[in-house]
C-alpha cells in the first residue's frame, strides 16, 4: 500500500514539472517573437499650406532677378549677364509644379542672347514673359503682388510682367509707372495693363465666395428646420 502511494507521489511531481517547463519554455518564446504591429508605418505628408508657401517662395525667387533684367532693358542696357544667371539658376532650382518646363529652354536663350545685340536680347526675354504670365496665373499669390502690361508695338511677345508699386523712369529714377522693356527709352510707357495672370485668383475668390454661400444656405436650413420643429 505504501509503494503503491510513493509511485502516485513520484507521477505526480514529475506531470507538474513537466507542465511547468513547458510553460516557461512558451514564454521565451513569446519573448523573443517581435510584436506584430496593427498599424501601417504613414509617410509624414506635407500640409497644403506648407506646399503652398514653398511654390510661392520659389515663384518668387524666379521673378527677383526676372525684374532685375527688365528694369535694364527699359534702361536700354545689355549687360544681362548677372540677372540672366541668376533667372536660370532659379528657374533650374524650382520644380516642375511651380513652373512650365519650357522655362529652362527660354531661361538658357535669355543667358546665350549676344550682349551686342539688344534686340534679340528682348526677343528672348518677351518668351520668357509668355512662360512668366503662365506661372503667375497658377500661382495666385505671387500674382497678387504683380501687374502685366502689353505693347502693341513690341517685337515677338509683347507682354511683360512688372511689381505692383515699380517702374524705372528714363533717368534711372523709381516711379510707379510701368517701364516697357521692348521699347526702352524712346517708347518707355507704351502699354496698357492686362489682367489674364489674376484669373487664377480671380476663381479662387469665386470658389471661397461659393463654399461661403453653401454654408450660409445649409446653416439657414437647419435654422428654419429648427423653427419648424419647435
Amino acid at each position: 500500500m505504501l509503494k503503491s502511494v510513493l509511485v502516485l507521489i513520484s507521477v505526480l511531481s514529475l506531470t507538474v514539472s513537466c507542465k511547468k517547463e513547458g510553460s516557461e519554455t512558451a514564454s521565451k518564446a513569446s519573448d523573443q517573437t517581435p510584436p506584430s504591429s496593427t498599424k501601417a508605418e504613414v509617410a509624414p505628408r506635407t500640409s497644403t499650406s506648407a506646399r503652398s508657401d514653398t511654390e510661392l517662395a520659389a515663384v518668387l525667387a524666379i521673378m527677383k532677378p526676372y525684374e532685375a533684367c527688365r528694369e535694364q532693358l527699359a534702361s536700354d542696357q545689355t549687360d544681362l549677364a548677372r540677372c540672366a544667371a541668376e533667372f536660370k539658376f532659379a528657374t533650374d532650382k524650382a520644380s516642375a509644379r511651380e513652373v512650365d518646363p519650357k522655362m529652362a529652354a527660354a531661361a538658357k536663350a535669355l543667358v546665350a542672347a549676344p550682349a551686342d545685340d539688344i534686340e534679340k536680347q528682348r526677343l528672348a526675354f518677351g518668351e520668357v514673359s509668355r512662360l512668366i504670365e503662365v506661372m503667375l496665373t497658377n500661382t495666385p499669390a505671387a500674382a497678387a503682388q504683380y501687374n502685366m502690361y502689353e505693347c502693341p508695338m513690341a517685337k515677338g511677345f509683347k507682354r511683360w510682367a512688372q511689381p505692383i508699386g515699380s517702374g524705372q523712369a528714363a533717368s534711372g529714377t523709381k516711379s510707379n509707372s510701368m517701364a516697357n522693356p521692348y521699347m526702352g527709352t524712346k517708347m518707355l510707357s507704351c502699354g496698357s495693363p492686362v489682367h489674364d495672370h489674376q484669373q487664377g485668383a480671380m476663381m479662387e475668390k469665386r470658389a471661397m465666395k461659393s463654399d461661403d454661400m453653401m454654408h450660409g444656405d445649409s446653416s439657414g436650413m437647419k435654422q428654419d428646420s429648427a423653427h419648424g420643429n419647435h
